[in-house]
């Protein structure tokens, strides 16, 4: 805050300037923050979460000239200025006095259809100093009022229907003006646009003429701004609204300029339009003119668009009230008063202010990609460096996307001091356009606070720009040093004959966003909580990195890595076709970038259960599950090795042993285990006799084919036991489904009864008899607690976000390891870490990238029952291209085995 300002405030002199009114005590201030959100919730609760969601949510109890001040004292520069319809800034006594004289005059306001003194010598005012030719003004109360009499006066002037408008554009929410404007969103489900609205490219004088050629002969107008607004401030080239003039003379097709933000001094001007010398049909002004206090428009005719059918068609009950005349008569005269100087400040510190930012663009030009506009109309278009993404930092705010502007006038809001906005319709562009009367001191101010936001989001600290949104209230967090991430090679685009691949991926948990995001790394468990609650409705799919697999064969595939950034919580929290949906859009971005196959990681192809839905996107898709059973069994055998203890004494238990890679790992398992435990959820025991009988024939017959390919199990061991049963030959298979007859699933529980195989819902009391435990189940939760376990236990957990308490990797006796993590061919950096050192991946990223190595685009361990042929098909591909199992590690880590034994023995 400048100097002058801070005096001003400090020494108690703001209080007696402020209306006796607006100093307000506790008790009033929470009242008056009280009503304004129960305004909010009545009339648009959607923004009001919104704003609370990005801490843009602020009361402000007071102003005074350029600055704001909320509830609690905290006092802000206004460069919003009400979308400029603060032109002075807030409270001017001299807007004030004319109020204070139109009330000691005891003038009637409103006395339609009377003669209106106020409405004459406003009108007069503006036609005297408007483009020359114009003649006529109506009055009303908002900009879209003024659109609208626009519109109808050029319809009943020429006769015809017809308006041309330009894309991007943005002229009101009323029927006809929001069928003027160029932008989708605000017209769907409105009936716009209406009938006879159609739009050209904005500043492109050929299309104009073009359509012009085609339907002059049933256009009323063309209705354009001088620089857009709402589409991002952005400016035409120069000479467009001279060209548009011309072509429309050309057409017979009337010209309305919507001056509602570009006029009354805002571009340097008090008309943009004189800036080119033309004089438009229609001329629409609003915001300003009220001076801060008023709603007040106005639409301005030249004698070629009025009509007695429109002055007897068209009338305002608000519209010329003499209240408001008095009040913008004076707004006039004071912009075109050359005493106050406000139009030569306009140019003055607008020069200077976009002299500054652009400095800024050439220093940070990652972040500020484009500074915009003239006079004091100015955007600043924002952007997140793209190696973000390979250096493991600053990644939150690359996922923002098109969110990042509202983040960034957060940050400047709640940590500068600084209240922009962004643009409506225009990306990542916030608009910079304090009072026209703005100091010099004030674009100081400006310009620190945009280069404080640039070096935050230009160096990665993500930290940085969300701490004010997530720490306790009124907490202060230390300045940290600046996070450096290590340099991932670029990837090319994929050359000829290169496998194609996309894997989808989402955070697990809290913790997992800043595995995304180094930078996060400082903030607690509540903040990240905080964060991501903030971060939910914004959370859109989005290509985090790229990587080139190269086969110790010499074959090679490119893909796509596409994180939705949703946590396990947040996919379960959705219903079930929001989340459907979210992956789907995932899977068509991944397609997008031209995947062949498609990797379904995590949740993604748990919440996506209705795979049907995403099998219409036309792009093959695979869960991976089949090589995380590959691996996860090889990871046991290690871990079992390490232990030094004979496998074949194991009893084993599986936990989520009914799910499709559960009931996979049984039958690999019993090949070497001497009993095993399938421990499922509660539920209807018809159906959970059906599917275990089902898991036993799948075993019968996976143990019988090992038979006949010449392995043999020890005599009277399970394997043994199985492999002579012929119970599995009853299996068919549907959709992914295998099933059994009635008859078959008595047989098949019949002959298995006697045999160390069973289904349990008992957890703990499976996991206290287990000397192993494999965890593949669906829940986040901790299921498995340190009193469950015994000693010398080896729980290999492939559940994402774990199933293992914390608490149990207290305890030294017992191996707890990740299941289904494997070394890729080369061991390239993937870009994206995942938690994982470089070259490491999960089973089911690796079984999309064999697919891709191999060209085999079809769909793959889909369904709830893994072919043992796709099991086997996986641990052959993995050899041939080079992927192996890491080293055993538990929470992302390798663990020191010496270490283990040490204490195990001891």
């Amino acid at each position: 805050m400048p100097d002058q300002y801070r005096a001003t405030f400090d020494s108690g002199e703001f209080e007696a300037a402020r209306a006796p009114d607006a100093a307000k005590t506790d008790d009033e201030g929470e009242r008056y923050e009280s009503a304004a959100r129960d305004y909010v919730q009545f009339v648009n609760p959607h923004l009001g979460e919104l704003l609370e969601r990005v801490a843009l949510d602020k009361c402000f109890v007071g102003a005074e000239g350029h600055v704001l001040i909320d509830a609690e004292g905290e006092r802000y520069l206004d460069a919003v200025s009400g979308y400029g319809a603060v032109p002075f800034g807030h409270n001017p006594d001299w807007v004030w006095q004319a109020v204070r004289d139109f009330e000691q005059r005891r003038e009637p306001c409103m006395v339609q259809p009377s003669l209106l003194p106020g409405a004459g010598e406003l009108a007069e005012a503006l036609v005297r100093r408007g483009p020359p030719g114009m003649r006529h003004v109506t009055f009303g109360s908002s900009g879209t009022e003024a659109v609208e009499a626009a519109i109808k006066a050029c319809r009943l002037a020429t006769g015809r229907l017809g308006v041309l408008s330009t894309e991007n554009g943005f002229h009101g929410k009323t029927l006809a003006a929001l069928s003027a404007t160029g932008r989708p969103f605000f017209q769907e489900g409105c009936g716009a646009p209406a009938a006879g609205f159609r739009f050209v490219p904005y500043g492109d004088a050929d299309a104009l003429d073009e359509a012009l050629r085609e339907h002059g002969h049933e256009t009323a107008a063309f209705i354009v701004e001088p620089i857009q607004g709402e589409g991002g401030v952005v400016e035409p080239p120069a000479g467009y609204l001279g060209l548009a003039r011309r072509i429309c003379d050309r057409h017979g097709v009337l010209l309305i300029v919507d001056e509602i933000q570009t006029g009354l001094g805002r571009t340097g001007a008090l008309f943009a339009c004189q800036s080119e010398g033309i004089t438009p049909d229609a001329l629409t002004l609003a915001k300003a003119l009220g001076g801060g206090l008023l709603p007040v428009s106005a639409c301005l005719l030249s004698a070629s668009a009025w009509t007695p059918e429109f002055a007897s068609k068209h009338s305002s009950t608000f519209g010329g009230n003499a209240l408001a005349m008095r009040v913008a008569l004076r707004v006039v005269e004071r912009l075109a008063s050359e005493e106050h100087g406000v139009i030569e400040n306009v140019v003055r510190q607008g020069s200077y202010l976009k002299r500054g930012l652009r400095a800024l663009q050439r220093e940070h030009g990652s972040v500020i990609r484009e500074v915009r506009g003239r006079g004091l109309m100015l955007g600043v278009e924002l952007g997140v460096d793209p190696s973000f993404m390979a250096r493991g930092v600053g990644t939150f705010m690359t996922r923002l996307g098109e969110h990042l502007a509202a983040f960034a006038a957060s940050y400047l809001l709640n940590v500068c001091g600084l209240r922009v906005a962004p643009t409506l319709a225009g990306g990542n562009v916030l608009r910079v356009q304090p009072p026209l009367t703005v100091t010099r001191d004030e674009c100081d101010w400006i310009i620190r606070a945009f280069q404080q936001l640039a070096r935050t989001i230009g160096a990665g600290r993500s930290d940085e720009f969300v701490a004010h949104l997530v720490a306790p209230k009124g907490s202060k967090r230390p300045r940290t040093e600046a996070v450096r991430g290590g340099q991932s090679t670029r990837t090319e685009d994929a050359a000829e004959g290169e496998g194609r691949f996309a894997f989808i991926v989402h955070l697990l948990d809290l913790r997992s966003m800043a595995e995304c995001d180094r930078s996060l790394a400082g903030l607690s468990s509540s903040e990240l909580g905080e964060l991501a609650h903030r971060f939910e409705d914004s959370a859109k799919p989005f290509h985090a990195s790229s990587v080139r697999i190269q086969s110790t064969s010499g074959q090679t595939a490119r893909g796509d890595f596409i994180i939705l950034p949703k946590t396990t919580t947040q996919l379960l929290r959705m219903s079930p076709d929001e989340a459907l949906e979210d992956v789907a859009s995932a899977v068509r971005l991944g397609k997008e970038r031209g995947a062949r196959i498609v990797g379904l990681g995590g949740y993604t192809s748990v919440v996506a259960q209705n795979i049907r839905a995403l099998l219409k996107i036309g792009v093959p898709l695979t869960t991976g599950n089949s090589y995380t059973v590959v691996s996860a069994v090889e990871a046991a055998v290690e871990a079992a090795r390490t232990t030094g203890r004979s496998m074949e004494h194991y009893r084993a238990a599986i936990v989520g042993g009914a799910g499709s890679i559960g009931s996979a790992l049984a039958s690999l398992i019993a090949e070497r285990v001497a009993s095993v435990v399938l421990v499922g959820r509660e539920g209807d025991s018809a159906a959970m006799r059906k599917r275990y009988a089902v898991i036993l024939a799948r075993m019968v017959r996976h143990l019988a084919r090992r038979r006949a390919q010449g392995v043999r199990f020890a005599p009277g061991s399970l394997a043994d036991e199985l492999s002579r049963l012929q119970c599995g030959e009853e299996l068919s298979q549907s959709e992914g489904r295998l099933r059994l007859t009635e008859s078959a699933e008595q047989r098949v529980l019949a002959q298995t009864s006697e045999l160390p195989v069973r289904f349990t819902v008992d957890l703990p009391a499976a996991v206290a008899q287990a000397d192993i435990v494999f965890l593949a189940t669906s829940s986040p939760d901790p299921l498995i607690q340190p009193d469950m376990v015994r000693p010398g236990t080896v729980v290999c957990d492939l559940s994402r976000p774990a199933n293992v308490s914390d608490d149990l990797f207290q305890r030294g006796d017992v191996l707890v390891i990740d299941g289904g993590i494997v070394a890729v061919p080369g061991r390239p950096d993937l870009g994206f870490r995942f938690g994982l050192a470089p070259g490491l991946a999960y089973a089911c990223m690796a079984e999309t990238m064999m697919l891709a190595l191999e060209h085999r685009y079809e769909h793959t361990s889909l369904g709830r029952d893994l072919q043992e042929e796709s099991l086997d098909s996986f641990r052959d591909l993995a050899g041939k291209h080079g992927f192996r199992l890491a080293e055993l590690r538990a929470r992302q880590r390798p663990i020191d085995l010496r270490a283990w034994r040490s204490r195990t023995a001891a």
